[in-house]
């Protein structure tokens, strides 16, 4: 697959999977990346530029929201609160005390600030925090075009056909460069790292992908399999 196709055909994955795991709404910041994971997770409908300005607007800094009642957040994203605001609320809220609890604040500043620091590890030890608001906070505490790929993206994008087999993360990471442009990165690995880790019993969005990747392996091991058999009779 060249590369040129290969970033091609991970868009068009990418726009599959949005249906089933909703819009993230972008956000450069690595506190306010996570939010909007959650927003998009428990209130896609809501998951908008909108909202997330609201969100800026109403609290001073993400440590007064992390001290505000749950009411109160899903009053801002939706006002008299709905079903989808209330899980937002709720998963926001334990996001936040999640990274005060790794960092003793509601900011990776000092962190990033700090070169000894293993900024992912800090992320790591955020508790109650889904694996991929974790994922999404890591690429945007990373930089402009770093991808932080956990086990089951790798086994994903490897299966795809995106990324060599290879057991090295690093590798996988490093591959994966180019395939998406930077304003898309944040959602990709949002995307991928939901499709990787979801539960067994989940309707998987790339069946028929899958399926298809599935019938091309198994071709490519048969015309070898032919390829041997004549040989061995030459």
């Amino acid at each position: 697959m060249a590369a040129r196709s290969k970033k091609a055909r991970l868009a068009e994955i990418l726009d599959q999977l949005e249906p089933a795991y909703g819009v993230l709404v972008p956000s450069e910041d690595p506190i306010e990346s996570g939010l909007m994971t959650l927003l998009a997770e428990h209130a896609p409908d809501l998951s908008l530029v909108q909202t997330r300005q609201a969100l800026r607007e109403w609290f001073v800094d993400w440590n007064e929201m992390r001290v505000a009642d749950p009411w109160d957040v899903s009053n801002v994203v939706k006002s008299g609160g709905n079903a989808g605001a209330r899980k937002f609320a709720r998963a926001a809220l334990r996001l936040l005390k999640g990274v005060h609890g790794a960092v003793h604040r509601c900011s990776f500043d000092r962190a990033l600030a700090n070169p000894e620091l293993d900024v992912d590890a800090l992320v790591d030890k955020m508790r109650n925090v889904p694996v991929h608001t974790k994922a999404v906070m890591k690429a945007a505490l990373g930089g402009e075009g770093e991808w932080r790929p956990d086990k089951h993206v790798s086994k994903v994008v490897q299966n795809l056909g995106f990324v060599a087999k290879t057991t090295s993360l690093n590798k996988v990471a490093k591959a994966l460069e180019g395939l998406v442009d930077e304003p898309e990165r944040l959602r990709a690995h949002y995307l991928l790292t939901c499709y990787a880790n979801r539960s067994a019993d989940a309707v998987d969005p790339l069946a028929s992908t899958s399926n298809k990747v599935s019938k091309k392996a198994a071709k490519k091991t048969s015309a070898k399999k032919a390829t041997k058999k004549t040989s061995s009779k030459g």
